[in-house]
C-alpha cells in the first residue's frame, strides 16, 4: 500500500509538483509521516543532477507557536542545526548578508524562505573552495517542501496560519 503512495510522491515531486498535497492516513500516522520523510530524504539525496530538493519537517503539535513552526521549518530547509556552544540560536540568513529575524510574523517567514533559496543557488553555483565556477552553469532549480505532520492540530493550535500555509506555493 505505502509503495503507492511512494510511487505517486516521486513522481510529482520530480516531474511537476503541485503547489499543495493533503496526505491523511487515520490508521497509521506515524507510519505514514516517516515513509513521506524517508521519500523525501531519498529524492533529495539522488536529486542532484535535475534540481536541488530541501525539505523540513515540522509536528504541528509540538509547534504551538508560530515562532516554533517558523524557526523549526527554516533550520531544516537552510541545512542549519542551533547548538548549544552556539548559544542555540536558530538560522538568520546567508554569511555575510544584513542578519535578521525571520521568525516574527509570515511575512518575515516569506522572506526567510526567500533567502534560503537563494542561498541553496548561490552554493550551487561555487565550487569547493567557494570561488565561482570557470564557466557558466545554469543553475539548478530549487524545490523546497514543507511537510506538517499532524497537521489536523493546527486548527487548534494555529488557525491563523491554516490558509496563508496552504498558499504558501503563491507567496514564494
Amino acid at each position: 500500500e505505502y509503495e503507492i503512495v511512494v510511487s505517486h510522491l516521486s513522481a510529482l515531486l520530480i516531474s511537476y509538483p503541485p503547489p499543495f498535497i493533503f496526505v491523511h492516513d487515520s490508521g497509521n500516522t506515524r507510519l505514514t509521516a516517516s515513509v513521506i520523510r524517508s521519500t523525501f530524504s531519498r529524492l533529495a539525496s539522488s536529486a542532484a543532477e535535475d534540481f536541488t530538493l530541501r525539505y523540513a519537517s515540522v509536528n504541528a503539535v509540538a509547534c504551538f507557536a508560530p515562532r516554533i513552526l517558523y524557526d523549526t521549518a527554516l533550520n531544516a530547509l537552510a541545512g542549519w542545526t542551533p547548538d548549544w556552544n552556539d548559544g542555540a540560536a536558530n538560522w538568520s540568513g546567508p554569511d555575510g548578508a544584513e542578519h535578521r529575524r525571520f521568525n516574527e510574523n509570515f511575512d518575515a517567514f516569506v522572506h526567510g524562505l526567500q533567502a534560503v533559496e537563494r542561498e541553496i543557488s548561490t552554493a550551487s553555483t561555487l565550487d569547493a573552495t567557494g570561488r565561482g565556477k570557470a564557466r557558466a552553469k545554469e543553475s539548478t532549480p530549487c524545490r523546497m517542501v514543507l511537510v506538517v505532520e499532524r497537521a489536523e492540530r493546527l486548527r487548534d493550535n494555529l488557525p491563523e496560519l491554516m490558509v496563508p500555509l496552504s498558499r504558501l506555493a503563491e507567496m514564494v
